[in-house]
C-alpha cells in the first residue's frame, strides 16, 4: 500500500518486488504538524490553502486534488519491506515497467517545463542510484517495451515538440521504423485535438525480431 493509493504496478521477471507507481508521502501541515494517520493527513492535505503558480496544475483534474506528481516506488513481493520511492522531484513519472538489466524504467519529462509532455524513457536502479534517461528527443512518448535482447521499442509523437496532438510512430532504439505509414500507430479514438486513451505497450516476438 502507498501513501496515495497505486496508480500502476509492474512485477519483476524473478517474482521477488514490485515497480509501483504513486505519489510521495503526505507532508506535514505547516499549521497543524503531523497528523495521526493517512486518513487525516490526507484531509488535511486536500483543505490546504493552496497557491497556483504552475500552468500544469489541473493535471486532468488529478491535480485540483493532489498537487504532487506520481513517483516509482519499490516494494517486495511478500510484503515483507516497506514501499521504498525510487524517484522524487516536480516530474509526473508514468508505466513502471522492469528493463532486461534488472532496473525500473518509466515515461517522464527529460526536463520539468510549463507546457511539456512525458519525452524520455528513463530507468533507475533499485538499489540507491540516480535515474538515467535511456532515450529522449524531445518527442511526447506514449508507451514502451525492451526486446529479450535489450533493443527498446518506444511509441512517440512523429514530430518533435508538438503542443497538439500529431500522428504517433514507432521508435526501435531511437529511430522511426514506420515513416511510410500515413497514419498513426495503434488504434484510438480522437475526441477535439487531443487524445486521452491510453495505448497498450509494443510486444516483441521471443526472437526479438518483431514488434506487434
Amino acid at each position: 500500500e502507498l501513501p496515495r493509493g497505486i496508480l500502476d504496478y509492474a512485477w519483476s521477471p524473478d517474482g521477488r518486488s514490485f515497480a509501483l507507481l504513486g505519489g510521495p508521502q503526505y507532508p506535514p501541515d505547516r499549521y497543524r504538524g503531523n497528523a495521526a494517520d493517512p486518513e487525516q493527513a490526507r484531509a488535511w492535505y486536500q483543505s490546504r490553502p493552496r497557491t497556483v503558480n504552475r500552468l500544469k496544475y489541473q493535471w486532468d483534474a488529478r491535480g485540483l486534488l493532489d498537487a504532487e506528481p506520481a513517483q516509482v516506488w519499490l516494494c517486495s513481493a511478500d510484503g515483507d519491506d516497506a514501499p521504498r520511492m525510487l524517484t522524487d522531484g516536480h516530474v509526473e513519472a508514468s508505466r513502471p515497467r522492469w528493463a532486461p538489466d534488472r532496473r525500473i524504467a518509466y515515461i517522464a519529462e527529460f526536463e520539468e517545463r510549463e507546457r511539456g509532455r512525458p519525452d524520455a524513457v528513463w530507468s533507475v536502479d533499485p538499489r540507491p542510484g540516480a535515474p538515467k534517461a535511456l532515450w529522449q528527443d524531445r518527442r511526447a512518448v506514449l508507451t514502451y517495451a525492451f526486446a529479450p535482447d535489450g533493443h527498446l521499442a518506444a511509441v512517440a509523437d512523429h514530430q518533435r515538440e508538438m503542443p497538439v496532438n500529431c500522428h504517433q510512430a514507432l521508435f526501435i532504439d531511437g529511430r522511426c521504423v514506420t515513416t511510410d505509414l500515413d497514419r498513426s500507430v495503434g488504434v484510438r479514438i480522437a475526441s477535439d485535438s487531443e487524445i486521452q486513451a491510453e495505448l497498450p505497450d509494443p510486444v516483441w516476438s521471443a526472437d526479438s525480431k518483431y514488434v506487434y
